[in-house]
């Protein structure tokens, strides 16, 4: 049995500890024979949002690198790589670049984004990654330096022209440690590009998947305000923000670029957040409607006993196995993509890779991915002939 410690937080901003509860959210991690679970809360102080009662960030970091494996692919959803690209175009024609810059790319998988650099003539180019996997992928496809560690552990004496961090801010449990870290690592006219989900986005979205945004390694929820607030705190300034709609992940991102600022700003000068809570109550709400169809669903599986395979272990199957009567339906097992996941168990039962579905033509198809659902329809169509019943959730 998986057990796994959980760690209180307080406000990253301000260092409050008091905090509205807004919702609780449940997992069940592949292999783990009960279920985890985070808060998420809101700061009565500075109305910040984040997950509190935790996993360690060690914990989540190697959850992060189980989830993303599609990170570690050179073959990225087309969707993805437009991102990729869009963020390029962003930093482009908000910094300062030359063929003489040095940037660093935090969380940066295999080099997907780096190698936009790369491709534009910027040559002193590094990544920071976790996984060894990544480091050897990106030397091989890429040719670009992409060294194995975290940015918290990450020390050199070289100074950057650019920082970047791109859906990484919001996995971090010690921001204000992670933004002095990198003030270390940056030249004295650098700059530092943020991209993360925007929560005052979130209540506004037509969903297509519930409590999306509410996955295990995100605990860090930014609007405009916020993120504006973590870095003033640890003497930056915001240069630009603006928020960004991208269909792939059907949510907006903040893209924003700082700079180092001659003060810090206190606690006392924090500018509250007054839309953050409003929008994830709003969402939460929007969650739950869609939950009672996804319900409906697994209401009328369960009452038949088909039998059935769940196509897709990630986050979204995490939190039904946790939240929904999931385990009442006739389940055969589940099919995913990402390796790391093969012959580890949810519910009791082998997640298995894709080609699994052909020893069972007689199962209904469950298909647990929004982000994938017609990719994963088109597949078995038209690699496997599917003529049983296949279910979009």
């Amino acid at each position: 049995m998986m057990t796994i410690p959980t760690e209180q937080r307080v406000c990253a901003i301000c260092d409050g500890a008091d905090k509205n509860t807004l919702h609780k959210q449940d997992f069940l991690i592949p292999s783990a024979k009960n279920a985890l679970s985070y808060k998420v809360v809101c700061c009565e102080q500075c109305g910040f949002a984040y997950a509190d009662n935790i996993p360690s960030q060690i914990e989540l970091d190697a959850f992060y690198q189980d989830a993303e494996h599609h990170l570690h692919s050179v073959d990225i959803p087309v969707g993805l790589s437009s991102i990729h690209a869009d963020f390029f175009d962003y930093v482009q024609q908000k910094l300062p670049l030359s063929e003489q810059s040095k940037v660093l790319d935090v969380g940066c998988s295999m080099g997907h984004f780096l190698n936009y650099f790369k491709l534009a003539g910027i040559q002193n180019l590094t990544g920071l990654e976790p996984s060894a996997s990544a480091t050897m992928l990106a030397k091989k496809h890429y040719d670009i330096n992409v060294i194995s560690s975290s940015l918290d552990k990450y020390q050199t004496s070289n100074k950057y022209d650019v920082i970047s961090l791109c859906g990484v801010l919001e996995h971090i449990e010690t921001l204000s440690a992670a933004i002095n870290h990198m003030d270390d690592l940056l030249a004295v006219e650098g700059h530092v590009f943020i991209a993360v989900p925007d929560v005052e986005s979130f209540g506004k979205l037509t969903l297509t998947e519930p409590f999306l945004e509410f996955a295990l390694e995100h605990i860090n929820f930014f609007s405009k305000t916020s993120l504006s607030n973590i870095f003033e705190i640890n003497g930056f300034e915001m240069v630009h923000c603006e928020s960004k709609y991208y269909p792939f992940y059907n949510n907006n991102y903040l893209l924003a670029v700082f700079k180092k600022s001659v003060d810090k700003t206190s606690c006392d000068d924090i500018v509250f957040d007054a839309v953050t809570k409003p929008s994830i109550e709003a969402y939460i709400q929007h969650s739950n409607d869609l939950l009672v169809s996804i319900n409906n669903t697994l209401d009328l599986l369960i009452q038949s006993q088909e039998p059935v395979i769940v196509w897709g272990a990630g986050s979204f199957t995490t939190r039904l196995c946790a939240t929904t009567r999931l385990s009442e339906v006739n389940l055969l097992g589940f099919v995913d993509k990402n390796a790391q996941l093969h012959t580890k168990t949810l519910l009791g039962r082998t997640i298995h890779p894709a080609k699994w579905v052909e020893e069972n033509r007689q199962a209904t198809i469950v298909i647990a991915s929004s982000t994938y659902a017609k990719e994963i329809t088109n597949e078995l169509h038209n690699q496997y002939v599917w003529a049983g019943k296949i279910i979009e959730l």
